[in-house]
């Protein structure tokens, strides 16, 4: 008998992956296939502009580009922890279309890899992309009740 994960959960558990998704680790192990996409390719040049202190020329993702430069500016020693309470929401409120798709992508192959669905904690009825949405969704909307 599988269980359903409640929405409290499920936020619970989307916000605990979200608050550890650290774009400087990915950044530093982008394969050629990163560097080939256009929006992976966009996120590294912004990160390089904001490691290097140079304000960002593009602008595809104003709210988290300006949240994320506020934060480096800020205090460039806690940035990252910044970036995962203050930005990320911006990477799922339709802010940043090819951040959520580039993180939909991550979550989906690691879901199909491990499962997830298929976890009794989880028991998720549909397939990994829609568990992503059903979970980013519930995540945006706590971040904005709060």
């Amino acid at each position: 008998m599988r269980v359903d994960l409640s929405a409290t959960a499920r936020e619970q558990f989307f916000e605990s992956v979200v608050l550890k998704f650290d774009m400087m680790c990915i950044a530093v192990k982008c394969t050629k296939a990163c560097k080939s996409c256009r929006a992976c390719h966009y996120a590294l040049e912004q990160i390089q502009s904001l490691v290097k202190g140079r304000d960002s020329e593009k602008q595809l993702c104003p709210l988290l580009e300006n949240c994320v430069e506020t934060c480096v500016k800020t205090d460039a020693g806690k940035a990252l922890a910044c970036v995962a309470d203050r930005c990320n929401i911006h990477c799922y409120d339709g802010d940043c279309p090819s951040c959520k798709q580039l993180s939909k992508r991550m979550f989906s192959r690691v879901c199909k890899d491990l499962s997830l669905t298929k976890l009794p904690q989880i028991a998720f009825p549909g397939e990994c992309p829609e568990l992503f949405q059903a979970m980013s969704d519930e995540f945006v909307a706590k971040k904005k009740r709060v």
